[in-house]
């Protein structure tokens, strides 16, 4: 029922982008990365498709979704156990959350690192 669910998200996705690259481009990346990461066996794509999303959100001056894609990719690497790079992606996302003025999304943050650290 999920995967139905995901996919069909991932559909829709695929169509608002193609009508607004720039605005949806990001989010089909971070919902690819997300299915990536969670099927096993497919983590290189799912890093392929997180760094997509951070770019792309980048590009698109979503300072909001550039920090939750480098979340989601920060807690990809943690469920991997490749801390090092959680912490940077973590990091990232703590100084787009800065740029955004979200302090409630820097405290989790830096729980998150503290956490690893």
């Amino acid at each position: 029922m999920l995967q139905s669910t995901v996919r069909n998200a991932i559909k829709v996705m695929r169509e608002r982008r193609e009508e607004s690259p720039w605005n949806y481009g990001n989010k089909l990346n971070l919902l690819e990365a997300e299915s990536y990461s969670f099927n096993g066996g497919r983590d290189e794509m799912a890093i392929i498709s997180y760094t997509a999303a951070i770019a792309a959100s980048k590009s698109s001056k979503f300072v909001h979704e550039q920090g939750l894609s480098c979340e989601l990719a920060a807690l990809h690497f943690k469920r991997r156990k490749e801390l090092n790079t959680a912490v940077v992606y973590f990091k990232q996302a703590k100084a787009c959350y800065e740029e955004w003025g979200s302090q409630v999304k820097i405290d989790a943050i830096i729980q998150q690192i503290d956490s690893i650290q």
